[in-house]
Parts: C-alpha cells; sequence; structure tokens
C-alpha cells in the first residue's frame, strides 16, 4: 500500500514524540508501510476505512470510544489513536484495551500538545492513500454498531458526494439533552453549521481525498477548527445523510472528582465571542458562489447568533464584548435588509 501523504503544512500538527502500533489477534505486522492482514474478499470493504481517535487525559473515556470501534458491523482497516501530550496514563489505557480487544491494525501514537485539530492532523498523516475513507471519533463519544457499514453505503451510493452523515444524540452529563436529524445538515451544510455549530465531525465518514484536498483541520484554531473542515469541503461536493442509527455526543461539565478531562463544548462565556467571530471569517472565506446562493439565510443566522451571543457576554459581564457583539449585530442587520431589498427588487 502507499505511504502517508502530508498534510498542508501550513495546517500542521506536533512531531510524535511516542509510537505503539499493533495487530490483533493476528501475528504483528509493520504498519509503517501501511501493511494490514488480508482475509479474503470479505474484508475488501474494510481496507478502504480508516480511523482517527484524538484524546488528552481521558484514560477511562477512550476505551468506550475504542469499544464502539470495535463493536461496528463493518470493521476499519486501521484504527490510530493520537494521545495529544496527555499529563496521564492515557495513552498506556488506550493501548492496552486495544491489545486486548482489537481485531483491526492499530497505532498509538504521542505527540505534544496542540489542541483537537492537531491531534486529528497527525492521526491524518499516518492515513494510508489506500484507505479512501476516513473517520474522527472524540475520545468522548460513541458510535452506534452500524455507523461504518451505513456511511460507507451512502457514499457508495452517490459517488460525488464528500461525505455522510448520521444522525446526532446529544447526552449531556449522562441525560438525553438534545437529537439532531442529520439529514438538515446534508441539505445545507453552511446554514446548518452557522445555526447550530460544527460539533458533527464524529457523525460523519468522509472521503479521504477530499479531506487531504481541503488541507485537513486548522490547527491554529483550538476550537471551531470542526466547522472550518466542513466548510472546505462544501466546494468539493455535497454531503449526504447515512440510515444509521445516531451517534452519541457526550458532554460533561467540569467536575474535579472526575478522572477525564471534561467537554470542551462545555465552556466559558467567552468562548460565545470566539465561536461567533470564527462564523463570520468561515463566511468571508466561502467562495463568492456559494455565499451568494444563501447569503440571505447566512444574513438572518448571524444575526440572531451576535444576538444570542451579546446577552451571554452581557450576562457573564463581559460588557466591552458585549458591545463589539452588538455591533456586528447591527452589521448583519443592516446586510439582511440590503439583501431582502435586492430580491424585492428583483422580483
Amino acid at each position: 500500500m502507499s505511504d502517508p501523504a502530508p498534510l498542508n503544512s501550513s495546517r500542521g500538527h506536533s512531531s510524535f514524540d511516542d509510537i505503539q502500533i499493533g495487530w490483533q489477534p493476528s501475528a504483528p505486522q509493520p504498519l509503517e508501510d501501511g501493511n494490514v492482514p488480508q482475509a479474503g474478499a470479505g474484508e475488501a470493504v474494510r481496507e478502504r476505512v480508516a480511523v482517527v481517535v484524538p484524546v488528552y487525559n481521558r484514560p477511562t473515556l477512550v476505551r468506550r470510544a475504542l469499544a464502539s470501534i470495535a463493536c461496528q458491523s463493518l470493521r476499519p482497516a486501521t484504527v490510530i489513536v493520537v494521545d495529544d501530550g496527555s499529563t496521564d496514563e492515557t495513552a498506556a489505557s488506550a493501548g492496552e484495551w486495544l491489545r486486548e480487544n482489537a481485531d483491526f491494525a492499530w497505532r498509538v501514537v504521542t505527540i505534544r500538545n496542540g489542541g483537537p485539530a492537531a491531534a486529528r492532523n497527525a492521526g491524518f498523516d499516518l492515513v494510508c492513500r489506500d484507505h479512501d475513507l476516513v473517520a474522527f471519533l472524540d475520545s468522548d463519544d460513541e458510535w452506534p454498531e452500524d455507523f461504518l457499514a451505513a456511511a460507507a453505503a451512502a457514499l457508495d451510493a452517490d459517488p460525488v458526494a464528500v461525505g455522510a452523515v448520521a444522525d446526532r444524540q446529544t447526552i449531556r452529563d449522562g441525560a438525553p439533552f438534545a437529537y439532531d436529524v442529520m439529514s438538515v445538515f446534508a441539505t445545507d451544510p453552511v446554514l446548518f453549521v452557522l445555526e447550530f455549530g460544527g460539533g458533527l465531525i464524529q457523525c460523519c465518514l468522509f472521503r479521504t481525498a477530499a479531506v487531504r484536498k481541503a488541507g485537513g483541520f486548522e490547527a491554529r484554531w483550538r476550537t471551531g477548527e470542526d466547522a472550518k473542515l466542513l466548510f472546505d469541503l462544501v466546494p468539493q461536493g455535497p454531503f449526504v445523510h447515512s440510515a444509521g442509527a445516531a451517534v452519541r455526543i457526550h458532554q460533561r461539565s467540569p467536575d474535579a472528582d472526575a478522572r477525564d478531562a471534561a467537554s470542551i463544548s462545555l465552556s466559558s462565556m467567552r468562548d460565545h465571542w470566539i465561536w461567533s467571530d470564527q462564523m463570520d471569517r468561515l463566511i468571508a472565506g466561502l467562495p463568492p458562489p456559494v455565499r451568494r446562493a444563501r447569503y440571505a439565510g447566512i444574513c438572518r443566522i448571524m444575526a440572531l447568533r451576535w444576538s444570542y451571543t451579546r446577552r451571554h457576554l452581557r450576562d457573564g459581564g463581559f460588557w466591552f464584548l458585549s458591545l463589539r457583539a452588538r455591533w456586528r449585530r447591527m452589521l448583519w442587520r443592516l446586510r439582511d435588509r440590503r439583501a431582502a431589498g435586492r430580491s424585492t427588487g428583483q422580483a
């Protein structure tokens, strides 16, 4: 098989500090050249799929994520766990679990801490070109047993699609919180991400070539990097909705007694500014035809998003940022009126 192709260096990742490699239950074989044992014609589909699991300080939760991969009806060809410079036994815990349970090729690599985007890029850098499908599972989330099989079937049915997306079940502090039917995302990824956020990478199976062409994840972004990748993929082709069961997205509040790190999606009030500002930058980076085709919707959503952001910042005591958010809201409302005026004139 082919050697892994390097990512765009501007997106980047940290260098590897440590690596564990394994294959169970067959005799160990080197993975540096992408070699994975063959097991007959029935294994042809699995050879296409690689999975990357970024993790930081989650020695217990990462095992749950890996167990959901091992339960897939369509096993992946290889799983790459990237330990993002954890300060605990996370890498050892992942490696131990894989040695005892995995029936697929795997690696556990450790890099210097660089954030989720850098960790995903480091793992993606090890994905061989022969693996034409790739998925990214966060270390605290779970796939249903049919996730890879249903998503691969959806992509096979639509050769021009860049990714398949499954429904999302959000579980907050152990209790069901929200259920999202992702056919809405597949209809218009841009408007969906602007309105609901981009925390759905773990619900997607991507064509490896499309992710590589997009340059991977933006490592300079410590949050919102998943939305950036989705926006970068939109010009390449559509997404399709997978008929599989919902992916379970776990969100955990900070708990001093917990062994595992809390969810980044439950962060500080100030992050509301960061996320909304990133949305503005994502819109500015869209190809003009993509932006023009949905500009009225973009204006309405962003006016509401900045209104929501202003309220949270004000309630959190960030008065200066709340005033700036108010100005951004006014700009988007003005753009919305102008867009409505042009639409009326054209009618």
